[in-house]
């Protein structure tokens, strides 16, 4: 019995960029016809094939934009894959970064918190990270999504946001609990 092919986001986002090709291709090829048969004013003249060129354009840079992201979701998969084998827990999330959400691997080791993408590569040593606190809202206050929670690391007077799944946010509790600075310190005097 064989087993059915199944397609992969990087399958899908190499066809769409084949058939992207192909079509910016044929609308060149079209304008091109047009500029060699009366030179740019028959270009003009055609305000339906302007139209349609610029349609063609518009819908295949949606196309490769699409492709980009699904190619930059499997790099997040073979990254996870990748950590899991030394990491006590890893899922996928996002890093704030002012208003901008940046996808990433977040890792836990015995030692060290990492969070990794195909551009970044960050972590931090566990014993010198400050606070760490489960939040339903980043301190910029942009709203999330309801099935998400904020973990907010503290190292150093900076602070460090990132978005994960609701779901993987008690298993993150578990494994790095929330603390703060004031806490540690009472710890210390008793």
């Amino acid at each position: 019995m064989s087993q059915a092919y199944r397609l992969t986001s990087r399958d899908w986002a190499s066809n769409i960029l084949r058939v992207a090709a192909r079509y910016i291709g044929y609308a060149l090829a079209a304008a091109a016809s047009m500029f060699v048969a009366g030179g740019f004013a028959a270009l003009f003249r055609h305000n339906a094939l302007m139209g349609l060129l610029a349609a063609t354009v518009v819908g295949l840079a949606l196309l490769v934009v699409a492709a980009k992201l699904m190619l930059r979701r499997d790099e997040l998969a073979e990254i996870i894959t990748r950590v899991k084998a030394h990491s006590k827990l890893t899922t996928r999330g996002e890093y704030v970064e002012g208003l901008e959400l940046i996808p990433v691997a977040l890792s836990l080791t015995s030692e060290t918190f990492h969070y990794d993408n195909a551009d970044l590569e960050a972590s931090f040593d566990l014993h010198r990270i400050e606070e760490i606190e489960y939040d339903d809202e980043v301190t910029t206050g942009t709203a999330i999504p309801y099935d998400a929670r904020v973990l907010r690391l503290r190292s150093h007077g900076a602070t460090f946001e990132f978005v994960i799944p609701k779901y993987e946010a008690a298993k993150w509790a578990a494994a790095l609990p929330a603390r703060s600075l004031a806490s540690d310190e009472e710890k210390r005097r008793a």
